[in-house]
């Protein structure tokens, strides 16, 4: 699976493994930013980077998907590693 699929895959399905979420954020970002090549995008305008932020955090708070310990308890340390990453990537 490519980098844009895996994203768009992220973004509708969720972590699949431990460890994967310092990888999933950008490749969630990506394409929450930009969509897919084939033009699908998430159909999600974003204003800024705190919108950004605050629904990536979402997704990992849904979707999980039980394999995230630190996402699991849901703490504040989380959100600041989201900004982050997320800080890294724009």
């Amino acid at each position: 699976m490519g980098r844009e699929q895996l994203g768009k895959y992220l973004w509708q399905n969720g972590l699949l493994e431990r460890g994967q979420r310092n990888d999933a954020i950008p490749r969630v970002e990506h394409h929450l930013w930009f969509g897919d090549r084939e033009g699908d995008s998430a159909a999600i305008r974003i204003a800024n980077d705190q919108e950004l932020e605050a629904l990536i955090f979402e997704w990992l708070q849904k979707k999980h998907n039980g394999v995230c310990r630190h996402t699991s308890k849901a703490n504040c340390q989380e959100r600041a590693t989201v900004h982050q990453e997320i800080g890294q990537v724009l």
